[in-house]
């Protein structure tokens, strides 16, 4: 299970830039940490994309950085 990187950024801009046009989205989360900042900033791409519902997921745990996507 990967935690939650910089790194990631990139990859998560590309996917809401490819997917498809929907104004509502659910987002499934399941990670042992991670970064603060970057959570927050994954976060704020989810809601500027998806204004009308953004809803997120968590089938098993989400500890630090993922907690804070969750709860939001």
């Amino acid at each position: 299970m990967a935690t939650i990187m910089p790194q990631d950024i990139p990859l998560l801009e590309d996917l809401l830039r490819v997917g498809p046009g929907s104004t509502r989205e659910y987002l499934l989360i399941n990670g042992p940490g991670g970064d603060a900042n970057t959570a927050e900033e994954m976060l704020l791409m989810c809601r500027s994309r998806f204004k009308e519902e953004f809803n997120v997921i968590v089938p098993n745990y989400a500890k630090s950085a993922p907690t804070m996507i969750a709860l939001g």
